[in-house]
C-alpha cells in the first residue's frame, strides 16, 4: 500500500502548552503530493472567485501548516496583487 501524504500530521501532537492537536484522519484531507494540494485549492479558490461579486469578501482560514501555500494560490489567482 502506497503511503500518502499529507501537509498535516496523521496522529495526535500537543503545542508547546501541551493542548492537543488531532491529526488528519478523514480521506478528503489527505493529498497524494503538495502539487494536488495545489491544485485542490486553485480549484475552490475558482469557485468562490467565480461566484462572488465584485465587491465580495472571501474568508480563509488556516494553520501555519498551510496558510502559506493558500496565499499564494490566492496571490496567483489575482485576489491581490
Amino acid at each position: 500500500m502506497r503511503t500518502r501524504h499529507t501537509i498535516f500530521s496523521y496522529r495526535a501532537t500537543f503545542t508547546a502548552r501541551t493542548t492537543r492537536v488531532d491529526g488528519v484522519e478523514e480521506d478528503w484531507d489527505r493529498f497524494d503530493t503538495f502539487a494536488e494540494y495545489d491544485r485542490f485549492t486553485q480549484g475552490w479558490l475558482s469557485a468562490a472567485r467565480r461566484l462572488l461579486k465584485d465587491t465580495g469578501s472571501l474568508w480563509v482560514i488556516g494553520s501555519y501548516h498551510n496558510i502559506f501555500r493558500v496565499g499564494a494560490a490566492l496571490q496567483d489567482l489575482g485576489f491581490w496583487c
